[in-house]
């Protein structure tokens, strides 16, 4: 296996689409200190270490790297294993992609990486047994064919089909193993390894698994090659001779800090917010060639004492080798070379600590730096006295008070220390959070606080009077370029005080706002961590979310912009920069490693190409999400509304007038699913947890405050809040790791508490406050702290007793009493004691309000209130979640399908439930009879067992079509699933059909199921003749001109498609291809041409991978004059074979082409072509018009989902993992690209998409919800008839765009206002034409009537009104 030359062959095509320049040389910079996993092949020893591979030669011992940098897709490898069969290596990556590397070529597969499933896609172990690769998955077992790259089942084996997680897979004796745990299944290989029945259970020992796979192989000379961990690859020889092998790289891949001079890097991986996050205290350094790694346990043997947290390295100037480091809790470390010199603490050096009794733990440093009279100067946290500290040259420590005249002295966080290149005297440093700022010291030559000036300023102005408010944005970076300019990174951006500015006397700053090609202005909202400048004077901005800008020298431009897409950065959060200065090199730190980045040009390309370059395409106003509100899940309630959180999304009822508003990112909330609501009494806002750790606050005049803390730290702790508690104007967030609590007046975090043993991790799951004393449950221990006491002090917080002495799953405060829950019995602590709450039944879950515990009954499900003597039964609801609100004497409840409930003293019960589909999977979406179908199901090798509910929409309100209604009104053996084609009667639009992938087709007419078709009477047959229930898989419903009904049957031979006629007669049809049986394996819509509509178009989206074409001959029923053809192979302009690997959709445009969508873009069989003759086929190429006459394929890197084609002939592209395109009628042009960045779109993965011809509004379809989009483009029509506009009128807050409607195609409107003035000219996409409200001058017009005159080519006109109200 020659990997050298395969891997660097996968680089050439990897950055052929990339605009970098040619002379730009990236590097990656990663750890492998934890090989966990080993495969052999003839020639080499590979390993995985910390998700990177690496290889030796077992001959020459060479040791190579293999990363994105030189062609693999992904940085988190979880297992490899080499089949010497194939000569295949395959890659497996934790989110379910795989590489495979065989005859010196990498090839991506992506089957399961883009398979539409609820369980994760980690893969525990592969085995290949007769050239298939069996992966044991998290929830079974999936099968890849190794010669063809592709998936070809899923089995799930447990009982009734349920997941199974496998650990690993044998092969003996004709049979396969699977082993879970302490039990193992067993099938034999004849028998029908999907159908669970063939599956059974056995004990774990009779069949033993290869322990040593992965970790240990012996070759053919005697060697033993083992995976040694931190030692890397381990070999033992015959003899007994012991070699390890790894590739020099750092200790981490989270380099937290660096700082690059004298030709060397310096990286810690240490980090802190509020309190310390614990990290191991290694040190790195590295000269271009070799690192030198200083761990944590190695410090901590030479000191004894804890090592964590570093947050910083000062390099003597005068000796590269000669460092200090700050940390965040255990002082300070100097360095000489590799060897520690000395540990500084308050008891040997000026510094202060945070907590007294524990300064090994609390002495908190940040920003060093040496001035040029070689004095090292650092900051200290947590101090109100001598935060500046000061080591001279002859190493005697001073503490300097900074006083300041408007700020609290006291400084909880500091971050950057900056010495001034002009005035050394001055020592700038940022109060990073809670009441941050920046700070200017003027130590006038000594470091003797007596004589200095100092200034706080937590308040800017921009030169036009704008006011830029510091403490409401933590400050993470301070930085100085070569010009002397200050540059600030922030949550929201990037804010510079210039040069010329005397920062004692002016607080005037500049605000970094630069718009790109397509219209965004990327720092005003990116949270910056980084900023450094090299030696063109650019300046690299790092962001925690979109990689690294660079801005031209003059600061006008952004000469380029690095992500994940475009270079081999393993992640877009990065946490910090360095140029070194005598190599040129900008060393990039991310969440996931180190590169770097050299060139020998003198300009950077622009890395955003013309096809990315989007116009600004409409407003959010243009957006309108669909969410399903079924499962309800919390309520809380203010003095006017009551919130409801649902399915992770957001409502609200109006207490007055009972009116529902939906909250979203269109109606400007900042993120998509919700963890947790809660509201605050005393700032009158709602505290939002999203799942990302985002927070919003959103307040009663609608506006909403973003507080990312959590969020940007996502790549170093867990973010997820178990639960929101509000007192007394605090906040208290239950986290994995500890407590968060904030401020939600000044929207800030306030500390963090680690409250376990010396400051450890707990994953605490419930809070509660009762009196002073506020608990926090985990799950082993309840721990309670006074709030008066210094909770960020670990020894506050101290064990509680539980009843029985064992766990609890729940404790909530009321009656002012501690209630705890445990095994559904109700118990009270009374006096420090546990007592059992008598005459209480069996309990589901509590919830304590001031005066009455609210809990769930077991069984009943009824609702009970338990009160300080008494307990009231409150009725049976089937409810999530209670409160009570004494303002109108009702409880508000969270009713699962019925939204928001209210019951009143009287129990009776109102619901008000929000308007939205059944549930948030738009599978499949539909436009049929002025109505959209959604079907909410799936399938690929096999059923992903989806419910069979499914929803229609009519423009203004849903209906949902329950599967239980359904079962019910036929009498079904089991609830319907798996929904995966609707199709409704032309001619009656409460006439439709839907396909089922397993239980055949069911029709419906008035939402009411009429009959259900199977293989005992129809001709559809099943995959598994012993199981047709569940194995009658449908698809492609289509009905003709004729009103003949066409299905589509999988796994078939006989009878692929079917087809039922008016009068309710079946046929099956035989299709064959060049003499051969077509069979469907995975088919996809039937697609009518709409040129002859004899011809039906299909495709097999896999296994059996081709397009098929159908002529009928005008008698579908029969097939004795049918013509049919399916071709997996095609041939481009240039004469390229290509046969795609999975055929994902087809969409016929106006001119008759038929378009493709494949995991490598889109092909295109033009109309001109015949398909029973010809392989022709066309892939579009996008120039890229820079001078190197090169072209790229048309989204030739995206696996395209879906494709419709509007009214314009203008193509919407779904993809896998980039959003929505809308190209040009010719694709080559991009007019708008939507992602969730951009959108409303709750998920860059497109499931499909679906156009309301008469209005043009798009609805895509995700696996996280529904979005539709007011497009500019619909139908032509046959004339003027029903041409009007909206909105109309247009109110003063609207603004997105006008429409105007009902257009014939190619109609010119030219818009006058009440004076005949011509205000704006447009032209009609097919039936639609847009105005944005502005005259040619680009200004709002004001109020008034203005009419549209529509001309249609001379042909016909006719005349809209519109009223604008500003």
């Amino acid at each position: 296996m020659k990997i050298n030359k395969l891997i660097w062959f996968c680089a050439l095509s990897l950055f052929l689409t990339v605009p970098l320049s040619a002379e730009a040389y990236w590097k990656t910079l990663f750890a492998y200190n934890n090989v966990e996993q080993i495969a052999m092949t003839e020639d080499l020893v590979f390993a995985i270490s910390d998700g990177a591979l690496y290889s030796v030669d077992k001959q020459t011992e060479k040791i190579e790297t293999y990363n994105a940098e030189n062609g693999l897709h992904g940085s988190e490898i979880v297992r490899i294993y080499y089949d010497k069969g194939t000569d295949m290596l395959i890659i497996a990556y934790a989110d379910g992609k795989i590489d495979v590397l065989h005859n010196e070529q990498v090839e991506y597969v992506s089957g399961l990486y883009t398979k539409d499933m609820m369980a994760t896609k980690t893969i525990n172990n592969i085995t290949v047994y007769n050239g298939r690769a069996y992966l044991a998955m998290d929830f079974g077992i999936v099968t890849f064919r190794l010669n063809k790259r592709e998936l070809v089942d899923t089995y799930y084996i447990g009982a009734n089909a349920t997941e199974v997680k496998v650990e690993d897979i044998v092969f003996q004796d004709d049979s396969i193993y699977a082993f879970s745990g302490k039990t193992m299944y067993k099938a034999a290989l004849r028998d029908n390894l999907p159908d669970y029945r063939y599956w059974h259970t056995e004990a774990v020992g009779r069949i033993a698994r290869d322990t040593q796979k992965g970790v240990q192989y012996t070759d053919g000379i005697g060697n033993v090659w083992t995976a040694g961990g931190s030692e890397g690859i381990v070999r033992v020889d015959a003899i007994g001779s012991r070699s390890t092998y790894k590739p020099q790289g750092p200790l981490t891949n989270t380099p937290y800090d660096m700082t690059a001079t004298q030709g060397h890097l310096y990286v810690v991986s240490g980090g802190r917010w509020a309190v310390q996050y614990n990290t191991p205290g290694n040190v790195m350094v590295y000269d271009g060639t070799q690192w030198i790694n200083i761990s944590q346990s190695a410090i901590q043997a030479q000191t004894g004492n804890p090592v964590k947290d570093f947050m910083h390295v000062a390099v003597d100037p005068n000796d590269a080798m000669h460092y200090f480091v700050t940390s965040y809790g255990t002082g300070v470390y100097e360095f000489k070379g590799s060897e520690l010199v000395q540990q500084y603490l308050p008891n040997n050096s000026s510094l202060m600590t945070a907590v007294e009794h524990n300064p090994k733990n609390y002495t908190r440093t940040s920003g060093g730096m040496y001035d040029k009279a070689g004095n090292l100067w650092l900051m200290n946290s947590n101090t109100a006295t001598n935060q500046l500290q000061c080591r001279s040259t002859n190493g005697v420590w001073k503490g300097v008070t900074v006083t300041l005249s408007n700020r609290d002295p006291y400084y909880d966080t500091t971050g950057d220390l900056i010495i001034d290149n002009r005035n050394q005297n001055h020592k700038w440093f940022l109060l990073p959070r809670k009441g941050s700022g920046l700070v200017l010291v003027d130590d006038k030559g000594t470091p003797d606080a007596a004589d200095d000036r100092s200034i706080f300023r937590s308040v800017l102005h921009k030169a036009d009077g704008t006011e830029i408010d510091l403490s409401t944005l933590p400050l993470y970076k301070c930085f100085q370029d070569d010009d002397n300019n200050i540059w600030l990174g922030t949550r929201d951006g990037v804010i510079v005080i210039p040069n010329t500015v005397d920062f004692f006397a002016s607080d005037l700053c500049l605000r970094i706002d630069i718009q790109e090609d397509n219209g965004e202005r990327p720092f005003l909202s990116n949270e910056v961590y980084a900023i450094d400048n090299d030696d063109k004077g650019r300046i690299w901005i790092g962001t925690t979310t979109m990689g690294v800008y660079v801005l031209s020298a003059d600061r006008q431009t952004i000469e380029a912009h690095y992500t994940t897409d475009n270079s081999p950065m393993p992640s877009n959060y990065v946490m910090s920069l360095a140029w070194d200065d005598v190599n040129d090199v900008m060393y990039i730190g991310t969440s996931k490693g180190i590169v770097s980045y050299s060139e020998q040009s003198t300009d950077l390309r622009d890395d955003i190409s013309a096809d990315t370059a989007e116009p600004d395409y409409g407003s959010m106003q243009q957006w309108k999400l669909h969410y399903s509100y079924a499962k309800m899940e919390e309520v809380a309630y203010s003095a006017t509304e009551v919130y409801g959180l649902a399915n992770g999304a957001l409502f609200s009822l109006n207490k007055q007038d009972e009116t529902i508003s939906l909250w979203n990112k269109s109606t400007g909330l900042n993120s998509s699913d919700i963890l947790h609501i809660a509201y605050d009494n005393t700032t009158k806002q709602l505290i939002i947890c999203y799942a990302d750790g985002r927070i919003d606050l959103l307040s009663a005049d609608g506006s909403v405050t973003q507080m990312p803390d959590l969020y940007q730290k996502a790549a170093t702790i867990p973010v997820t809040v178990n639960d929101v508690f509000v007192a007394d104007g605090c906040t208290y967030l239950a986290m994995p790791f500890g407590i968060v609590s904030i401020n939600t007046k000044k929207a800030e975090v306030i500390d963090t508490y680690y409250i376990g043993d010396s400051a450890q991790s707990v994953n605490v799951q419930r809070l509660a406050v009762l009196g002073d004393t506020l608990y926090a449950l985990s799950p082993e221990t309840l721990y309670a702290a006074s709030i008066g006491d210094n909770l960020v002090d670990y020894s506050f917080w101290k064990p509680q007793s539980l009843p029985n002495n064992r766990i609890v799953s729940d404790i909530q405060i009321a009656n002012d009493a501690l209630y705890a829950l445990q095994d559904s019995v109700l118990y009270i602590s009374k006096n420090g004691s546990w007592t059992r709450v008598e005459n209480v039944p069996s309990l589901n879950w509590i919830i304590g309000h001031a005066n009455r515990l609210l809990a769930n009954q077991k069984r009943v499900g009824g609702i009970i209130e338990i009160g300080k003597d008494e307990i009231h039964n409150l009725g049976s609801y089937g409810i999530t979640d209670i409160q009570y609100d004494a303002s109108c004497d009702c409880y508000w409840m969270a009713a699962p399908n019925y939204g928001i409930a209210r019951v009143n003293g009287n129990k009776e019960l109102r619901t008000f439930p929000p308007d939205g589909p059944a549930n948030n999977i738009g599978y499949r979406l539909k436009y049929t009879g002025d109505q959209i179908f959604v079907a909410g199901g799936g399938r690929w090798a096999v059923e992903s067992k989806q419910d069979g509910t499914f929803s229609i929409y009519n423009g203004t309100n849903w209906r949902k079509i329950s599967s239980g209604t359904t079962r019910n009104q036929l009498g079904l053996y089991g609830y319907p699933r798996d929904l995966v084609s609707i199709c409704a009667d032309p001619n009656d639009s409460k006439h439709f059909f839907v396909a089922l992938y397993g239980m055949g087709v069911i029709e419906y007419r008035n939402d009411a199921a009429v009959a259900h078709y199977g293989v005992n009477n129809s001709s559809l047959r099943a995959a598994a003749e012993n199981n047709p229930n569940y194995y009658t898989r449908t698809e492609g419903l289509m009905i003709d001109e004729a009103g003949n009904l066409w299905v589509l049957n999988t796994g078939q031979n006989a009878y692929p498609v079917n087809i039922m006629t008016p009068q309710g007669k079946w046929y099956g049809l035989d299709m064959y291809s060049n003499g051969h049986a077509i069979r469907f394996e995975t088919p996809w819509e039937i697609t009518v041409d709409n040129r002859d509509s004899h011809r039906k178009w299909m495709i097999d989206q896999r296994k059996q991978t081709g397009v098929i074409l159908l002529d009928d001959g005008g008698t579908p029923t029969s097939g004795n004059d049918d013509k049919c053809l399916k071709r997996n192979i095609f041939v481009d302009g240039d004469n390229i074979q290509l046969m795609p690997e999975f055929i994902y959709c087809l969409a016929q445009d106006m001119n008759g082409d038929i378009w493709l969508g494949t995991p490598s873009g889109i092909i295109v069989i033009p109309s001109t072509v015949d398909f029973f003759t010809s392989n022709q086929c066309i892939r579009i190429k996008i120039p890229r018009n820079d001078g190197t006459n090169l072209a790229d394929y048309l989204l030739g890197t995206e696996q395209i989902n879906a494709i419709v084609v509007d009214g314009a002939n203008r193509k919407w592209i779904g993809t896998e993992t980039s959003g929505i395109y809308l190209m040009s009628a010719d694709g080559l042009t991009t007019i708008a690209h939507f992602t969730t960045e951009n959108s409303v779109l709750p998920s860059n993965s497109i499931l499909s998409i679906a156009i309301n011809s008469n209005t043009g509004e798009v609805f895509v379809g995700t696996g996280k919800g529904i979005a539709s989009y007011k497009s500019d483009a619909s139908a032509p029509q046959e004339d003027f008839s029903g041409a009007y506009a909206y909105p109309n009128p247009v109110r003063p807050n609207y603004e997105g765009m006008i429409t105007i409607t009902g257009l014939m195609e190619n109609t010119t409107v030219n818009i006058v206002d009440a004076g005949g003035n011509l205000v704006c000219k447009t032209k009609s996409n097919g039936g639609t034409a847009v105005w944005d409200g502005k005259n040619f001058r680009g200004q709002r017009v004001g109020s008034g009537v203005y009419t549209a005159l529509c001309n249609a080519e001379g042909k016909n006109h006719t005349v809209v009104k519109i009223l604008v109200m500003n």
